[in-house]
């Protein structure tokens, strides 16, 4: 895990890193911290918009997993991604 991350994916071998449950700030931060790593996994990065699951610093807006929810823009990143012929999500 790098120093300070709270999660982190690994694309080319499909895995997730975490840290252990007791090091988040509730199972919404630990929910969070996994939906965005398997976004990772999918292709996205990071946002800069405050209240998207990708972006990369959120973790802990939500401290309930029944209130983790998309926002349009995350799942307009997505749709994109797998909308082009020509882009590769990973890096080869």
């Amino acid at each position: 895990m790098p120093q300070g991350a709270l999660g982190v994916a690994m694309p080319g071998r499909n895995l997730i890193g975490m840290l252990p449950l007791n090091r988040y700030n509730g199972l919404g931060a630990a929910g969070e911290t996994l939906i965005q790593e398997l976004g990772h996994l999918l292709g996205p990065i990071h946002s800069d918009v405050r209240y998207d699951v990708m972006n990369g610093t959120a973790h802990g807006h939500w401290h309930d997993l029944t209130e983790i929810e998309l926002t349009e823009r995350d799942r307009q990143m997505l749709g994109w991604i797998y909308s082009q012929t020509d882009y590769y999500p990973f890096k080869k």
